[in-house]
């Protein structure tokens, strides 16, 4: 299950997570940067299980939804499938394709969409 909070619990394990890109072929670049509309991973830190994790979400169901919001439910699993595939995007709509290719430099509000 993954949950949020308010409060900064500052680095711990289960609070830092790491970005991979999800394709082996990148159409903004072969690099290790992450840029606006690119497909990636979401993984935990190596320390917080046995091995990492990746943020995944299924579709919506009549017996499948998160019970808090009754929306998509997310949470982590150790599957590596396109249930588990992100695109990151800018907040801003008037300028998201506009941003497309270009990196996401730290401190950046960003959109994290489900593919």
């Amino acid at each position: 299950m993954v949950t949020t909070t308010k409060a900064n619990p500052g680095p711990v394990a289960r609070s830092i997570f790491v970005l991979r890109k999800a394709d082996m072929f990148d159409p903004f670049g072969s690099d290790d940067i992450i840029r606006y509309g690119s497909k990636l991973k979401i993984e935990s830190s190596v320390y917080a299980f046995t091995k990492p994790l990746k943020l995944s979400s299924t579709i919506k169901g009549a017996s499948l939804y998160s019970p808090v919001s009754r929306n998509q439910e997310v949470s982590m699993n150790a599957q590596d499938s396109y249930n588990s595939t992100w695109i990151i995007e800018a907040v801003d709509p008037n300028v998201r394709l506009e941003m497309q290719g270009e990196p996401v430099r730290a401190g950046d509000n960003f959109l994290i969409k489900h593919c």
